[in-house]
Formats: structure tokens, C-alpha cells, sequence
């Protein structure tokens, strides 16, 4: 963080782990470092992570879940009719998030946001904002959390089902 309070690093699965493993891959997790305290908090399968500019917050987003997703698919598969065709729109892949948490450092309370593909600070830490992409597409939109205010305060700028929001700057 910029006021060298506290560290994140990234924690890589062992080499051996990887190897041994025949399905699903162990995936890297995350290690969060109080340095007054000397505390360490570990958290499984993030894939990246940042600091809010005023170190007052940390959001974490997790990998996404593609064994689970795609025994759900292979089960809806059989339980559709096989003599109608799909609709255009259905075969195409539809691009979902994954898990989002925002954590408050020094209260280390946290909120979890479902979905989410995109997210970004803003550069005086008042807002972070998510570009979330649910399976179905019908909660597909953009997210605004308001830091400065009790609660976290959610708006939601835009939805649109089947809307794509990318690239958060």
C-alpha cells in the first residue's frame, strides 16, 4: 500500500502440487502482511488484486469457477430437448465474472460481489467501480461503491442485459 502499512503478494502453488494434480490445477492465492502488527491473513485462488490510493482498501478477485460452470452446462445439456435447435444468441459463449471482495484494511470488513469481470479504484479512493457479467446475461452492467460513505453505498450506473463493460481504467 502507499502508506507502507500493508503488503500483498501474490503465493504461487507448489511446483510439486501442480504436477500432481490431475483435473484441476491448484491455483495461486494471495498473502496480506499488516506491518504494524505483523499479522498475515492468507486468501485462496485470487487472481489479482489492489490497493485503494488511500490504503484504506484492498479488493481481491477470485478465479473463476470453470469445473463447477461446466458441470452445471453439461447437466442443463441432457435436460434440453435434443430436436430443437438453439437459438443463435444461446450458442454463443457468454463471457461471465467471478467473485469480487472488498475489504476494509483496518476493519478487515468485507463485501463480496458476485460477477464481476473489471474493477478500478478511483484516484482519490472515494469510489470503486465493477463492470459485472453475470451467466445469463440479465444482470450484465456497472457497479459504483461509494468508500467515503457508511455502508459502502452500491449504485448502479448502467445495466443492460447482454451489455459487455471491459477495461476499467
Amino acid at each position: 500500500s502507499k502508506n507502507s502499512r500493508w503488503v500483498a503478494m501474490t503465493l504461487k502453488p507448489k511446483a510439486v502440487e501442480v504436477e500432481k494434480a490431475e483435473k484441476e490445477k491448484p491455483k495461486q492465492g494471495m498473502a496480506l502482511l499488516d506491518t504494524l502488527k505483523g499479522e498475515v491473513i492468507q486468501f485462496e485462488k485470487v487472481e489479482r488484486f489492489a490497493f485503494s490510493d488511500d490504503s484504506s482498501f484492498l479488493a481481491y478477485h477470485h478465479f473463476k469457477e470453470e469445473e463447477k460452470e461446466k458441470k452445471e452446462e453439461k447437466g442443463q445439456q441432457v435436460q434440453k430437448e435434443k430436436s430443437k435447435p438453439e437459438p443463435e444468441e444461446s450458442k454463443k459463449k457468454k463471457k461471465a465474472g467471478s467473485s469480487l471482495v472488498l475489504r476494509h484494511l483496518e476493519s478487515g470488513k468485507e463485501i463480496q460481489v458476485a460477477y464481476v469481470l473489471y474493477f478500478s479504484f478511483d484516484s482519490q479512493s472515494k469510489y470503486l467501480a465493477c463492470a459485472v457479467a453475470d451467466p445469463e446475461g440479465k444482470e450484465n452492467g456497472l457497479l459504483l461503491f461509494e468508500l467515503k460513505k457508511e455502508g459502502w453505498p452500491r449504485r448502479e450506473i448502467e445495466k443492460r442485459e447482454n451489455g459487455l463493460y471491459a477495461e476499467l481504467v
